[in-house]
């Protein structure tokens, strides 16, 4: 909340002119005095006024406690038979006329009159012609600082000032009239900030007092009446006269609060600020000052309050949230589509993937959280997403079955065959892709040609050539059987080089079955020689020094060369060679920069004749 002086209120210039004294305008309150924007606002409550009678027609006052009063009357303005010049508006009242009477304004600007009476007595009339009077209420201080207080009473009258309820903080008398001031007020015996209570009347007075801070303030007025002359009492602080508080009534309806709230005593041409706030899971309906819409806001500001005022605010509860829950294929989320929740409520939903299946996420409002089988909302506010994805549970590929498709190879002549592998299955029916790793001997290498065997692509070419002793060559060929979606599976698979053509039909098997040996390993260079001189195309030798790597090699007879290097994987490297080349010996120079160390294998083919020759780059 927030209380503050308006502007209306800091255009106002009241000049009192009675007797010859003037009071200006609030900017010149007291010699010394802030700046007009740091003189506090004063506002004052309605004031109980007790009477009593002078009987002795005297100046100073004389009302005690424990005397005898004829009435007590409560007022809401201390503006009794004002002067013209001090006169809220015009009425028929003034300082000539009896009986004693308040000036009341309203907040259509025109004034009531509330005489002062009780019991059977008027003061200024009859038996209280002539009257004491005592006024007690309450001054509100919008800050600290320094207030003019201008008296009007022509007889006499002694202004006392109690320090404030909540802090302590004592008003400090600055200047100002203190003509038998006495030490205390006769009442209540507040501090004495101001008198004029002598044996001569003496009139008027501007009485400065500094507060220490914002607050409430109680004081007393005592007021003397006599001697058949002027009957008028006025009090006003900075050059305005006091008006009692305006009430402000600020009310919520269920579903929010508005602030502040409840009956708030609002000083004159004050401004007040409203906020409104709907709690969770509802929203501002209205709100209506003194009877009239404003519409759905969330702040209000009742400015420059001259009179009361009413506020309410109305809230509605919002529409049930939505969550919007959505499965894809081969599963489910319960509960699904358009999910109504109770705002402020939790909501729970369960992931299940159907049969041979498997959550692959689960998403919230735009953000993964990964393959959860249960995601709850645990205060459910407004609108939210849940998606679910699924995927099929992926089977590996099933190897028990491999075969190659040649089992037995003939004739024996020292040439490659190509050899392929099937009977790989898939449970799910995917795609198998087939690639060999390794191909071992029952034969150390060399026997017939070198090497016995190469891998090109992920598929293998074996040599057709056994010893010409024991029970022929056994292949032990291994790969691995992917399905493209991570799943696979490893076998091998045997190819046999039968002794002689009695077994190349089938009617007799290989009897070799280990020790093995690395059928793509190379032989050495002797062997390779005396392949070659046979009519064979032979790697006579390989090195690597550093990157700089030779191949020297020989060809039987002319035509087209291609030279491939591969890794151990079988995955094409680099190709070295492509060109025709005429019989003899060869080298090739080749650089291996790029490559990372290890064993590679060289391929060199011509004709339809393959040889390879393992190389190490350091």
């Amino acid at each position: 909340m927030r209380i503050s002086g308006s502007a209306g209120h800091r255009s106002v210039v009241a000049l009192l002119a009675v007797m010859g004294a003037v009071v200006v305008a609030r900017s010149a309150v007291a010699a010394g005095a802030a700046t007009a924007d740091d003189v506090p606002v004063v506002s004052m409550s309605p004031v109980t006024g007790l009477f009593f009678p002078n009987t002795s027609n005297s100046t100073t006052f004389g009302a005690r406690p424990g005397m005898l009063k004829a009435f007590s009357q409560s007022f809401p303005v201390l503006d009794f038979n004002p002067p013209a010049a001090l006169a809220p508006c015009a009425t028929a009242v003034g300082p000539a006329t009896r009986p004693f009477t308040d000036v009341v304004p309203r907040a259509d600007g025109t004034c009531a009159t509330l005489v002062a009476q009780g019991g059977g007595f008027q003061a200024g009339v009859g038996a209280l012609g002539s009257f004491f009077a005592v006024f007690a209420g309450r001054f509100t201080v919008s800050g600290p600082g320094r207030v003019r207080f201008d008296v009007h009473a022509p007889d006499g009258w002694i202004l006392s000032i109690d320090r404030d309820w909540a802090s302590g903080g004592v008003p400090a008398y600055v200047s100002g009239p203190q003509a038998g001031a006495p030490a205390a007020g006769a009442w209540l015996g507040y501090p004495v900030v101001g008198a004029c209570n002598g044996a001569a009347p003496c009139g008027d007075g501007a009485v400065v007092v500094d507060f220490p801070a914002a607050g409430t303030y109680g004081f007393e007025l005592d007021d003397t009446e006599c001697c058949g002359g002027e009957l008028s009492l006025v009090l006003a602080a900075n050059g305005v006269p006091l008006v009692r508080n305006a009430t402000v009534t600020a009310s919520a309806g269920p579903g929010g609060v508005i602030t502040p709230s409840g009956t708030l005593s609002v000083p004159p041409h004050a401004d007040v600020d409203f906020a409104i706030a709907a709690f969770e899971c509802h929203h501002v309906v209205d709100v209506v000052v003194d009877g009239a819409s404003v519409g759905a806001v969330t702040a209000w500001r009742l400015a420059d309050v001259t009179a009361n005022h009413t506020v309410t605010a109305s809230f509605a509860a919002d529409p049930a949230p939505v969550i919007a829950a959505a499965a894809g294929p081969h599963g489910a989320i319960s509960p699904a589509g358009a999910v109504p929740v109770g705002c402020g409520g939790a909501q729970a939903f369960t992931v299940t993937p159907a049969a041979r299946c498997t959550t692959a996420d689960v998403v919230v409002d735009g953000a993964s959280i990964g393959a959860v089988a249960r995601y709850e909302f645990p205060f459910v506010t407004g609108p939210h997403t849940i998606v679910a994805t699924f995927a099929p549970l992926n089977a590996p590929p099933d190897c028990a079955g491999a075969r190659a498709d040649v089992v037995r190879l003939w004739p024996p002549d020292g040439a490659m065959a190509p050899v392929a592998i099937g009977g790989v299955t898939d449970p799910d029916g995917d795609a198998v892709a087939v690639t060999v790793t390794s191909v071992a001997s029952s034969e150390p290498t060399g026997a017939g040609g070198c090497p016995d065997a190469v891998i090109v692509d992920g598929r293998a070419e074996l040599r057709r050539e056994r010893a010409g002793a024991g029970g022929g060559r056994v292949y032990l060929v291994r790969f691995t059987a992917t399905d493209g979606r991570g799943g696979a599976c490893d076998g091998a698979v045997t190819v046999c080089v039968p002794h002689d053509a009695r077994d190349a039909g089938g009617a007799a098997a290989c009897t070799g079955g280990g020790p093995w040996y690395d059928a793509v390993a190379a032989c050495d260079s002797r062997r390779a020689g005396r392949t070659a001189a046979t009519g064979q195309v032979a790697i006579t030798a390989a090195a690597a020094v550093g990157a700089a790597c030779t191949l020297d090699y020989a060809l039987p007879q002319d035509g087209d060369v291609s030279i491939v290097l591969y890794d151990v994987a079988g995955r094409r490297m680099r190709t070295l060679l492509a060109e025709p080349q005429s019989a003899g010996d060869h080298r090739l120079d080749w650089n291996a920069a790029g490559l990372g160390r290890g064993m590679y294998f060289v391929h060199v083919r011509a004709g339809a004749t393959t040889v390879a020759r393992a190389v190490l780059v350091p």
